[in-house]
């Protein structure tokens, strides 16, 4: 029996309207999926019997909006790429929200004079200046944390940055963000 061609467009219609609602439904569940790097250790890290049994650790949320996202994560990974010269640096690992507009950043620092001069560093500071039209806020936190116990799971920094609150960068003015000095003790 032949259908109507209306009645052929009609369910055409039902089964495209069916997999836009489908691929919403799961693009809404996709964009509470995050995906974070390996731990990534210094090359030589700082061990032995003078090592302090403490390391500082730096964790960045970001809130970002849809432009300029790309030259944010550029200038991530070329800080990153580089970071392994930084004196004190002993390990970093990186997330991001797959569908959403989110990124964290965690290092980890000998001490806080060498989390510090690495946060002024200029290469810090370029990427900063880069990447501050894609910030919409962020939050910065710093951990003491057992050197025994490198490196920190992400769930333990995620909790912390519960209770931390969102510094606004919407203006494009905006002075360079800098993590405040002061840690949290594990």
């Amino acid at each position: 029996m032949l259908q109507h061609p209306s009645s052929r467009f009609r369910g055409l219609a039902a089964v495209l309207s069916a997999v836009a609602l489908a691929a919403v439904g799961l693009t809404g569940t996709l964009s509470c999926v995050a995906v974070s790097t390996p731990f990534r250790h210094a090359p030589v890290a700082a061990t032995g019997s003078g090592a302090p049994d403490t390391v500082v650790v730096a964790v960045t949320q970001a809130y970002l909006n849809r432009s300029g996202r790309g030259a944010f994560f550029e200038h991530t990974g070329l800080v990153l790429d580089g970071i392994a010269e930084e004196d004190g640096y002993l390990g970093h690992s990186i997330r991001r929200r797959l569908f959403g507009h989110e990124a964290w950043t965690m290092t980890v620092w000998r001490d806080e004079a060498a989390l510090n001069r690495f946060v002024r560093s200029e290469r810090h500071q370029n990427a900063l200046r880069a990447g501050m039209p894609a910030l919409r806020a962020a939050k910065f936190l710093r951990l003491t944390w057992p050197r025994d116990q490198l490196p920190p799971p992400w769930s333990r920094a995620l909790a912390e940055l519960e209770s931390v609150d969102a510094i606004p960068y919407t203006d494009p003015d905006a002075p360079t963000p800098t993590p405040p000095a002061g840690t949290m003790a594990r």
